[in-house]
């Protein structure tokens, strides 16, 4: 038995879309019967009518006259065909984005700000609903009740922060990313910055800040490194610190300073003073045991 595929109507003019076909002989229950089914075949829209597809010996008759297919001489055949729509290539490559640099322009151009705030000896224009969007506590300034909305906040004094720190704080603001400064420079500020992003919720930059802090602890940077870990929450910190005194002659070096131990009693967090004398007695007494309280 044969079965094939021809187009009826006019010419296909199409540039020849890819197509697949297939013939699958159904049961009485009108589903496909899978041991009477055709492989999926490939071919062409394009010059369908001038070509058949299909197969010349699809099945045995006695196959079928033996199944259960065949009732009062007649049986059914679906065939499926699956055209593929050619897909548009062509593509409009969407101008690059200049949100940061708008924002920058407008934060330093200083176009409609709406509130001024002091740090130090300067004074910074910045606009509220930035602020707001950027950290909760902003939020909170400025739009968290109605008495502070009818009072109309235009002006807010920030105490203990440096005015360097605060305006690279509020360029992250604007633009999430840092102001353009040599590495050492940036380093510096990272402790002050990190404080700052803590006080005023920016989560990612108290962690790009805290990154940078762990690439820089050494003997002259631990003792203020483990007062931020303890003090601002900083867990990446904190293992950086306990890398740092787990290496072989740093921890012998910090006890041997003068006020080396009495250091890590006054600013090392519970957990790493405890990891700290801990360390201390296995390598000075080779006794692991150690007192707590």
């Amino acid at each position: 038995m044969s079965l094939f595929l021809s187009r009826d109507g006019e010419l296909c003019t199409s540039s020849g879309m890819p197509a697949k076909y297939r013939f699958t002989v159904l049961g009485h229950d009108g589903k496909p019967v899978p041991s009477f089914s055709s492989n999926s075949s490939s071919f062409k829209t394009e010059g369908f009518n001038v070509k058949s597809y299909g197969y010349p010996k699809f099945m045995k008759l006695a196959e079928l006259e033996k199944s259960e297919c065949l009732k009062d001489d007649s049986f059914a055949v679906q065939c499926d065909v699956i055209v593929a729509a050619v897909e548009d290539t062509t593509v409009v490559a969407a101008p690059k984005s200049d949100l940061q640099k708008d924002l920058a322009e407008l934060l330093w151009k200083k176009d409609g700000t709406d509130v001024t705030i002091d740090v130090g000896k300067e004074t910074f224009s910045a606009h509220k609903w930035l602020m707001a969007a950027r950290s909760p506590v902003f939020k909170e300034k400025f739009f968290g009740s109605s008495t502070q909305r009818r009072t109309a906040m235009n002006h807010i004094q920030i105490d203990d922060m440096e005015p360097h720190v605060f305006k690279s704080l509020l360029h992250f603001m604007y633009t999430d990313t840092l102001p353009k400064m040599d590495e050492e420079a940036l380093s510096a500020m990272a402790t002050g910055l990190l404080a700052a992003a803590d006080r005023f919720k920016l989560e990612s930059l108290k962690k790009i800040c805290e990154e940078m802090l762990c690439k820089r602890v050494d003997m002259s940077t631990i003792e203020s490194c483990l007062v931020l870990s303890e003090r601002h929450h900083c867990p990446a910190l904190q293992a950086a610190c306990m890398k740092f005194l787990d290496s072989p002659g740093n921890l012998k070096a910090i006890m041997a300073k003068e006020d080396g131990f009495e250091m890590a009693k006054k600013n090392c967090p519970t957990l790493l003073l405890e990891f700290f004398i801990k360390l201390w007695l296995e390598r000075s007494t080779g006794d692991p045991k150690t007192t707590r309280g």
